[in-house]
């Protein structure tokens, strides 16, 4: 017995082996079987193929057609970026391997979220060089030994994601990967190899007994697949496990499938010797585990108890005969402290402060937005705040107290605040403005006001080990307020200086240059002309005296986007080390001093923005009203400082249940 979704499922799934199984008689919503296939790691253009009638008409429906038009892009886009890479890759001499690629064609792995790449551990350091600087950011905060994911980002999303394998390893090595490289074979003009069909089941199988802890239709097809289509070396694949100590697991995992193929397919594919080694050699306390799920309503994926996991994975760290007792000892040691962290979710990060100033119209909320986006993305633990002089709920009423004082007796009288008449509300803004009063007193109410929001908004997340986005910050505050009351020098005064003593200091600033004239048409004249005008004409020296980088806000957004995402993230993750990461052994480590200088120089270059926006890093610094001293470089030439990390969980390790 089993759903309609699933029976159909299995149903497509067969004709990888060329199955003879009869088209499910129940109806179905071709969206639910979209669904079941992509829960279970199908690659759905691997099943476009099929003749069978009942099989093709479901494929013709219009859920399967879209899907599989949405896979058809997914895996030209995966190919064309990855090729990029592989030529690079072997200019330098290294070769390349897809972890996860076994089954009909097409084999390339598209399905995973990034793409998974062994290269030989010896190099695997220059190879991860290589990808850096050609503008990817190592997300180094979710990094593992041996595995480093880097990734292309654009407009605030993913452009792509790789996965750099040293070794076929989930904390300790279940693939021989020198051997792996040796029996990996090529296909066609594919800039990588592909592994052996005993290595592809000692993956498939590994990955989900171990770190996954659930068996996939995915997995069941690859070992049929091997079996039935690949005629795969049994002998090799048991003595493949055997090597890595974990052979109990290997039995087991082959026990399920046995078991699965029959309940789902009533065929058996795996030898009957294999099938009765297995039998024989899964470890008694599994045994029960097995006949749980292969018994009664089928399921997919099925889900393996953590515990039995995790006893086969010491077992198997225990056993290993390729390693010294001393390096068993390490990785027993190095995986419980992993593995506490994540199921008590101490996950730490160091706190950043990233400003987004400019006058309006430059942009800022449409960056501030791409950043979260990002941030999200990278599992960050992060915020956005949006700050204004003279907008806080306890300055309202005496600004209004204050524009009725000024106004009694003036001609005119007062221009509703809502009016339409943008040249009129500028002329009454200005005009209170003049009032010498207002004109000393209005700075030292923004920075009491700005500093009072910036010590709840900003410095506390940041002691709390946040980053924090602030769309307007220092820079614009003194900006306008420079504009208001005509004080060129406002940051070197009193009131200045005590705004920047209460703002926590940025670790990355930026400053979006825009002319007036293309700000004034972006808000749709919904701003003085005047008063950007003024904002503009201060901005240039005021950005020198902060600090901040120039950006130039004419360039199209995703130009800017790509360039301020990248930048950042790069710097801080390049930087990711943390006390309380060092105490779980969970530091990365340290990048060499000669990457760092690299990776800035391929920023000045251009290099760190995705193919499909080329960056015009001339651009982003010739087109600033630059003043002497404003700085358009890479992050590392801004001031910035470290403040103490604290304790932070990520949303990927709650999704990451490998304790």
């Amino acid at each position: 017995m089993m759903d309609p979704d699933l029976a159909w499922a299995t149903y497509l799934l067969a004709s990888w082996w060329g199955g003879e199984l009869p088209a499910p008689a129940d109806s179905v919503d071709p969206t639910a079987v979209v669904h079941r296939l992509r829960r279970n790691g199908v690659p759905l253009l691997t099943l476009a193929g099929d003749v069978r009638p009942a099989a093709a008409a479901l494929l013709a429906s219009e859920p399967f057609r879209a899907a599989l038009a949405v896979d058809r892009a997914r895996m030209a886009g995966q190919q064309a970026t990855f090729a990029g890479i592989a030529a690079a890759w072997r200019g330098a001499g290294i070769p390349a391997l897809y972890v996860k690629a076994l089954g009909p064609q097409p084999v390339f792995p598209y399905v995973s979220n990034n793409l998974d790449v062994l290269v030989p551990q010896a190099q695997q350091d220059r190879a991860r060089k290589i990808v850096r600087d050609m503008g990817y950011v190592e997300l180094r905060h979710i990094e593992e030994p041996n595995k480093f994911l880097l990734r292309r980002y654009h407009l605030g999303e993913s452009a792509f994601d790789i996965h750099v394998h040293g070794r076929l390893e989930w904390h300790t090595e279940f693939v021989d990967s020198p051997a792996a490289f040796r029996a990996a074979r090529p296909r066609g003009d594919d800039p990588a190899f592909y592994p052996s069909a005993a290595d592809g089941v000692l993956i498939a199988l590994a990955h989900a007994v171990y770190e996954n802890k659930a068996l996939k239709l995915i997995e069941l097809a690859k070992v049929i697949y091997a079996a039935r289509v690949l005629h795969v070396d049994w002998n090799a694949v048991m003595a493949g496990a055997n090597r890595r100590g974990w052979l109990p697991g290997l039995w087991f995992a082959l026990t399920l499938c046995a078991g699965w193929e029959e309940q789902l397919y009533g065929t058996a594919s795996l030898p009957a010797d294999v099938r009765g080694a297995a039998a024989e050699g899964t470890p008694a306390w599994l045994r029960n585990t097995v006949a749980a799920r292969v018994t009664g309503p089928a399921r997919a994926p099925l889900a393996l108890p953590f515990l039995h996991s995790k006893r086969l994975f010491y077992g198997k760290m225990l056993a290993d005969p390729s390693v010294s007792t001393a390096v068993r000892a390490r990785e027993i040691y190095t995986h419980t402290l992993y593995g506490t962290r994540v199921r008590l979710r101490l996950r730490s990060q160091r706190p950043l402060l990233i400003t987004l100033d400019g006058i309006d119209g430059c942009g800022k909320s449409a960056q501030a937005e791409l950043l979260d986006r990002a941030l999200t993305g990278a599992a960050l633990r992060h915020r956005v705040v949006w700050t204004r002089g003279g907008s806080s709920a306890l300055v309202q009423p005496l600004l209004r107290l204050g524009k009725r004082l000024l106004r009694r007796g003036q001609p005119g009288g007062a221009v509703a605040s809502g009016s339409t008449d943008v040249a009129a509300r500028e002329r009454a803004r200005a005009g209170m403005f003049v009032h010498p009063l207002v004109r000393r007193v209005w700075p030292w109410l923004v920075a009491l006001e700005l500093g009072a929001a910036y010590f709840v908004r900003v410095r506390w997340p940041l002691w709390r080990g946040e980053v924090v986005v602030a769309e307007r910050y220092v820079l614009t505050a003194l900006i306008e307020a420079a504009a208001r009351v005509d004080h060129p020098g406002i940051a070197a005064s009193v009131p200045g200086r005590l705004l920047r003593l209460l703002a926590p200091r940025p670790g990355a600033a930026y400053w979006l240059d825009l002319p007036p004239a293309v700000a004034l048409a972006r808000k749709g004249g919904d701003e003085s002309a005047e008063f950007l005008a003024a904002q503009a004409a201060h901005a240039p020296a005021l950005a020198a005296a902060l600090h901040s980088r120039c950006i130039d806000a004419t360039l199209p957004l995703d130009v800017v986007s790509d360039r301020i995402v990248t930048e950042t993230l790069r710097d801080y993750e390049d930087a990711h080390r943390t006390v309380l990461n060092a105490l779980f052994c969970a530091n990365p480590r340290p990048l060499p001093a000669d990457w760092r200088a690299s990776t800035a120089t391929s920023s000045e270059n251009g290099m760190d923005a995705p193919s499909t926006a080329p960056l015009a890093s001339e651009g982003l610094r010739s087109g600033c009203s630059q003043a002497p001293g404003v700085e358009s470089g890479s992050l590392s030439g801004g001031r910035r400082r470290r403040p103490q990390s604290k304790d932070a969980a990520t949303r990927d390790e709650a999704q990451h249940d490998s304790a």
